[in-house]
């Protein structure tokens, strides 16, 4: 069976009618997404799911359709627009809201909203506070969500200490000449880490003390992981649920300052031209603490900006580890990148240290 065939097999599944094209969309690390047309009019996004990243597929359906049903429920409530405002998930025969291809692959089927767009850096503070906006209400909308009603899909996603001991270990353990050359090409960026690492467990240890709270988070609250409406670039949907779970919601206030307050995308290979723009930052700060107001508690609040730091740091750890692993988690798309990725990240969280965080007053 070719690719077309087995394409039109999983469309089948989901009731597509025939006479429908398929391309390439957006520019995901983990999944390969297509967007389903008909006479050139986009109608569904269809997902080919990474299962060497997230293997349990109905983890995934699972969280989603927790967190969509509850969003929908907002949306109505404020007299929103739930055809743009939240994604709808198609289910397949069986009810289930993936399927299997005949070679085994898992896929699943989402309604296109249209006249969307999505952007990888915001252009303005003002936009980045909008954004943030978004992702805070986000976290507003399924706030009452009990946190155990949702599982992790990755196990630890932003548990940062233990990110950086994954790190340790790959550091010790790589082997071969290719191995160690990468260990060499790595040791001044994983110095860079050892130095800052007593800072790295600050926001997981008080969650684990209860000192703050613990939510169903999004995640993954990257600036293109919001669909921006295409005339107004008013902020509409938030997308790519697959990181869902418990944890601190200052994780999430954290990933955004770590994108939308980085004047360049986390691809940008020269380090010179990677900084933390600081109009940016407090406009995210503002609206988390605004949205979430009745919400935070005084140390989450106070941790806000110094969260960005964590997750920056975290994404360097990530990169580093995914790189001396040899690019078995976000791949590469040229020799080193990964490599760059974790030099990109660290050069932003100094910049954060210049620009918006006093590592010395945080304890």
């Amino acid at each position: 069976m070719d690719g077309k065939e087995q394409m039109a097999a999983v469309l089948e599944e989901f009731g597509v009618e025939p006479g429908w094209t398929v391309a390439p969309i957006g520019n995901g690390l983990i999944h390969a997404t297509s967007v389903v047309s008909f006479a050139g009019e986009p109608a569904y996004v269809l997902q080919h799911l990474n299962t060497a990243v997230f293997p349990d597929p109905v983890v995934l359906a699972h969280n989603a359709a927790v967190v969509t049903n509850r969003i929908r429920r907002a949306v109505v409530q404020r007299g929103g627009d739930v055809t743009r405002e939240v994604l709808r998930f198609i289910p397949a025969r069986g009810g289930r809201y993936f399927t299997q291809s005949p070679d085994g692959s898992y896929w699943r089927l989402s309604c296109f909203i249209p006249r969307t767009l999505t952007i990888d850096v915001a252009r303005s503070a003002d936009e980045a506070g909008r954004i943030a906006r978004a992702f805070a209400r986000f976290q507003s909308d399924v706030w009452d969500v009990p946190p155990q009603e949702v599982q992790d899909a990755i196990p630890g996603f932003h548990d940062t200490p233990r990110r950086y001991a994954t790190l340790c270990r790959v550091i010790e353990s790589v082997e071969g000449t290719q191995g160690r050359a990468r260990r060499d090409q790595a040791r001044e960026l994983a110095d860079e880490i050892h130095a800052r690492s007593g800072h790295l467990g600050i926001i997981e240890a008080d969650r684990r003390a209860g000192r703050i709270s613990t939510h169903v988070c999004h995640n993954d609250t990257k600036v293109n992981n919001v669909l921006l409406d295409q005339e107004t670039r008013r902020p509409l949907c938030v997308i790519d649920l697959d990181t869902v779970g418990p944890g601190s919601p200052l994780m999430d206030a954290g990933d955004l300052l770590r994108t939308a307050a980085a004047t360049v995308s986390e691809e940008e290979r020269d380090e010179q031209k990677v900084a933390a723009d600081p109009d940016a930052a407090r406009a995210i700060i503002s609206a988390f603490a605004d949205v979430l107001r009745d919400r935070l508690g005084e140390r989450e609040r106070e941790l806000l900006a110094f969260s960005g730091w964590v997750i920056t740091m975290e994404q360097a750890i990530r990169y580093l580890t995914d790189y001396l692993e040899g690019d078995v988690y976000y791949g590469e798309r040229y020799p080193g990148h990964n490599l760059y990725r974790a030099r990109n990240q660290l050069a932003l969280a100094r910049s954060m240290e210049e620009g918006f965080v006093d590592l010395s007053a945080i304890a």
